[in-house]
């Protein structure tokens, strides 16, 4: 996490010297002044009680602060930490000269952060000790308020970005897309300002017969937007893999409730099979060619149909699996379904090109982008809140697909806004409909894709 540019080596403490000019005077607040006998003593001055603004990474300056001593030249080492271990701030160390002002970027740890967030308002006491080369040094507790930083709009923001809500913006080459379980973003004005063509879905297998009004309110609000739905199909609700029950369907059965689906909705042409069938909360898990079976199903049931192969996780099993998986399909899929999760958390490529590797035809990151926070199915967190790996995360994603764009065709970023009761964090939204990061880098890749178009 950075605090500041782009950079994810940018240094999250930052020293700025002589910002205030003249040396600092001590005041009432920095303590009383000293006797001629101890005027040589190293001192700590500056107010005892601030108040830090902190962005959202979690960054604040402290400041207003001088270290003085009378004939003392040369840098002094300060350090800066919570007091007495308590969560609060990632300790600190920087080279100050005596006499000048100076002021220090901090960075709440995550724990601090996550109740800054929740309460709006964190009381930390931090301690700064001032080292000199030679002799005793000096130190200092100080009571600090930390807040939420107010941001002012980002320009352009009240116009999505740039923007204007009555622009559509249009892509080519690499088509941009969002999954997403809710619907209130088909009707968030940037969403529509953007011209997002196509969205995701993802439903039990047999959603048809046991939830078919929420596909009917999901997939409506998709037409009334003009979005392509792309609908993935997985377990289902009553599955519990790798637990029990963990069953798969009867290929018959699947292959009807298909049917059904496809009659409902005649508009919806694009299907993936099986969603993440490489994972083991799924029943394919186990059984690539189960999975590849259903790739077979839904071919049957929709003849014209485009079938998104694969849906693969990036995981350590994914080359095996797909071997399997490829060698029982009965056809050569056009298009290949990746979600490339590993690639885009540590900026590596290793799951795309080994797909790209094993297959031919198009491959589509069907779900993608980055983590805020992820938790496993014991609820323990595995990625502690992060909200500028997930904007570093959607960046990447679209890196990797300008890279191989003569086969990477369609980009689903997951998701649009959070599900307050998620186990996976990720929304370029949060739950409350703040922005995040990750919003302000999926606006500028996209308004990268809509320029290619327009040079072309």
């Amino acid at each position: 996490m950075t605090c500041g540019g782009r950079s994810r080596r940018t240094v999250c403490a930052v020293l700025v010297l002589g910002a205030l000019g003249a040396p600092l005077v001590a005041s009432a607040a920095g303590g009383a002044r000293s006797s001629a006998a101890d005027r040589g003593a190293l001192r700590i001055l500056g107010p005892e009680r601030q108040r830090i603004a902190v962005d959202d990474k979690g960054c604040g300056t402290l400041q207003g602060l001088v270290v003085r001593r009378g004939k003392t030249r040369g840098a002094i080492v300060v350090r800066v930490r919570s007091a007495r271990g308590r969560a609060g701030i990632a300790p600190r160390v920087v080279r100050v000269r005596p006499g000048r002002a100076f002021r220090i970027r901090v960075q709440l740890n995550a724990t601090s952060h996550a109740l800054l967030r929740r309460d709006g308002v964190l009381l930390r006491k931090l301690h700064v000790v001032a080292d000199p080369r030679r002799g005793p040094s000096a130190s200092r507790l100080l009571r600090i308020r930390f807040d939420l930083r107010r941001l002012a709009p980002r320009p352009g923001t009240a116009l999505c970005c740039g923007v204007p809500p009555s622009a559509r913006l249009r892509y080519r080459n690499i088509v941009p897309g969002v999954s997403q379980q809710g619907m209130a973003m088909f009707t968030d004005p940037c969403f529509r300002a953007f011209g997002i063509p196509t969205a995701r879905l993802v439903a039990p297998w047999n959603a048809i017969d046991t939830e078919a009004a929420s596909l009917d309110a999901w997939l409506g609000a998709a037409a009334a937007a003009g979005v392509e739905p792309l609908v993935a199909f997985n377990r289902a609700r009553v599955s519990r893999c790798p637990h029990d029950p963990c069953e798969l369907p009867d290929v018959a059965a699947y292959e009807a409730a298909v049917g059904r689906f496809l009659a409902r909705y005649p508009w919806v042409h694009v299907i993936t099979p099986w969603n993440e069938p490489n994972h083991q909360s799924e029943p394919t898990f186990r059984d690539p060619e189960a999975a590849a079976a259903y790739y077979g199903a839904v071919r049957r049931a929709c003849p014209a149909c485009t079938i998104v192969a694969g849906d693969v996780l990036d995981t350590r099993n994914m080359v095996p699996w797909l071997g399997a998986y490829h060698a029982a399909l009965s056809e050569e899929p056009k298009v290949w379904g990746l979600h490339n999760y590993h690639d885009t958390t540590h900026h590596v490529a290793d799951g795309l090109e080994s797909l790209l590797h094993a297959v031919a035809g198009q491959v589509w990151l069907t779900e993608t982008g980055g983590i805020v926070e992820l938790r496993n199915g014991r609820g323990r967190v595995t990625h502690p809140y992060d909200e500028q790996r997930a904007a570093n995360g959607v960046g990447y994603a679209f890196a990797l697909a300008r890279a191989h764009a003569a086969r990477v065709r369609r980009v689903y970023i997951y998701n649009w806004q959070d599900d307050p009761n998620g186990y996976f964090t990720s929304g370029l939204l949060a739950a409350s409909g703040r922005a995040r990061p990750a919003f302000f880098v999926f606006a500028d890749e996209l308004a990268r894709l809509a320029a290619q178009r327009a040079r072309r």
